[in-house]
């Protein structure tokens, strides 16, 4: 999280594990599937705006700072283990209709790194 902060250039950046019990640093299935269902069935990384709740709930403390985000779904064999979430305070520097090849490549990184 503070290396995207720091050398990506981020706003707000969190990483979500995907788990059956929620608390800190992780979200449930349930509750992943319940509010943030327009990002976990996706293959690629989501750019754009957020509604305030998925905010909320992604950023938390540093929601407030987070104008345009990119959603990362971080998935191994087929299965979504967590969600990262990089945020910018620019509402335009995560747009819908932007390449996310580099963002897909970070998550799929980021997911060796959480696996292996």
């Amino acid at each position: 999280e503070s290396t995207l902060v720091t050398d990506f250039g981020s706003s707000a950046c969190k990483l979500w594990l995907l788990t059956n019990e929620p608390g800190d640093g992780r979200l449930s299935h349930q509750q992943s599937q319940a509010e943030l269902a327009r990002f976990v069935g996706k293959e690629h990384a989501y750019c754009g705006l957020l509604r305030e709740q998925e905010k909320q709930l992604l950023f938390a403390e540093q929601a407030a700072k987070a104008g345009s985000a990119a959603i990362l779904p971080l998935r191994s064999k087929g299965e979504l283990v967590a969600l990262l979430a990089i945020g910018n305070a620019d509402k335009n520097y995560y747009r819908e209709n932007m390449s996310t090849g580099l963002l897909d490549y970070i998550g799929q990184v980021v997911t060796i790194l959480l696996i292996d």
